[in-house]
């Protein structure tokens, strides 16, 4: 079983390595002016591009001194003392590889691991990397966050003022506590990001990089979806597809389909309406076509999001509501697998909390869902935490979530 973090709780980094001396080795800015280059390697990856543009421009803005960026195969030293910044991972860069091969660096897909970085001072060379691409933007934002003291907060940003910029010695190497970092749900851009447009969600996407998050939820009905999505996969942020849902029909469906199962279902006092039955083999063919058109049109980081009955009064008898909701887990996994054979159901506990589940009906729906396909967020866990009353979710993957606004919530956190 796995823990993995969720929303805004921020537990993401583990250090494994550190050290800082108080002898001066290196100087990237002294008195306004640039003593160092950016190098990438060859073919940089755009995700290494973005994070030696956004070094060398909050290096700018505390020190209005613009730092060069250049490619190691291009770069040819002044013949002066001056420090060179490789940002880059063995596989896309020259100079990194080289520095892993004759032991001064450690670094590789395996170690740290995950989306790990590592910042290491040598002489007159600072190297920054990652195991993956996203590692290696953390590893800039964690250089400027923990050693020139920039503040990346989400209601605005702290930027330091000084025309000198000095590096004590440096050995860092850090990965993520967790797997999965995932961030907002649908109660949360469903009240707020209707009304964004395209500058805010680029401002929150940003930030979310800054806090080493790496999975989201979107407002696909948004009119900027695309440009949204794009961006944040760019970052190394994954999407959550919507999934088919409850199965639910139109009237004009039913008169055309009255061989079908159908279930009475309502929202709270809201009007009712039908849905089809998980037993029902068209609520698979429906689910397969759902997710296969999603694809086509939004792209897929694999991700897939089914919430069952979340809120929903189910007109049937106690014991038909357990079976069903039972034929709806093996029915979605069932849908989700074959639109998708790497797809992974996302499912919010929220359904197994409003209203509330039985124990037992809890545990046989988690457990008819594969394991390696499927987790579930206890996404109010900081106030009403379901994870104890259901055991830990029976051993599937889980996340703990804090819910800050919804439904007139707004008491701020910290």
């Amino acid at each position: 079983m796995k823990l993995y973090s969720w929303f805004i709780l921020l537990v993401c980094i583990i250090p494994c390595k550190y050290g800082i001396s108080g002898e001066v080795r290196m100087k990237i800015v002294e008195g306004g002016e640039p003593k160092a280059v950016i190098i990438l390697g060859e073919r940089p990856t755009w995700l290494e591009r973005h994070a030696a543009e956004e070094l060398a421009r909050y290096i700018q803005a505390i020190s209005e001194a613009s730092l060069p960026i250049a490619s190691c195969d291009k770069w040819r030293g002044t013949g002066r003392e001056q420090t060179v910044i490789l940002i880059g991972r063995p596989e896309t860069h020259t100079f990194v590889a080289r520095l892993t091969e004759e032991g001064k660096v450690k670094l590789s897909a395996d170690y740290p691991g995950l989306d790990g970085f590592i910042i290491k001072t040598l002489p007159q060379t600072l190297v920054l990397g990652g195991s993956t691409d996203p590692g290696t933007l953390y590893a800039v934002y964690y250089l400027l966050e923990n050693f020139c003291h920039v503040g990346f907060f989400q209601d605005g940003e702290h930027i330091p003022r000084r025309s000198t910029i000095t590096l004590g010695e440096i050995d860092v190497a850090e990965r993520p506590y967790f797997e999965i970092r995932q961030y907002l749900q649908a109660c949360a851009f469903g009240y707020t990001t209707s009304y964004w447009e395209w500058g805010d969600w680029k401002r929150e996407l940003d930030w979310m990089a800054k806090q080493y998050l790496n999975t989201m939820m979107v407002d696909w009905g948004h009119p900027e979806w695309r440009r949204i999505a794009d961006y944040a996969r760019k970052l190394g942020i994954k999407t959550i597809l919507p999934g088919a849902g409850l199965g639910e029909v139109s009237e004009e469906f039913m008169r055309e389909h009255p061989n079908v199962r159908y279930v009475k279902m309502q929202w709270i006092e809201a009007k009712p309406y039908f849905v089809i039955h998980p037993s029902d083999p068209i609520f698979v063919e429906r689910g397969v076509e759902t997710i296969r058109r999603n694809i086509r049109t939004y792209g897929t980081d694999h991700i897939y999001n089914v919430d069952p009955y979340a809120e929903q009064t189910v007109f049937l008898p106690p014991e038909e509501v357990r079976r069903m909701r039972i034929d709806f887990a093996r029915a979605t996994a069932a849908y989700i697998k074959e639109a998708d054979p790497q797809g992974i159901w996302y499912a919010s506990g929220w359904a197994l909390l409003a209203p509330p589940w039985p124990e037992e009906t809890a545990k046989a729906f988690l457990e008819a869902i594969p394991e390696d396909m499927f987790y579930i967020c206890d996404i109010w866990a900081d106030e009403n935490p379901i994870y104890r009353k259901y055991h830990y979710f029976y051993g599937r993957d889980w996340g703990f979530g804090v819910l800050h606004s919804f439904g007139g919530d707004d008491t701020m956190r910290g």
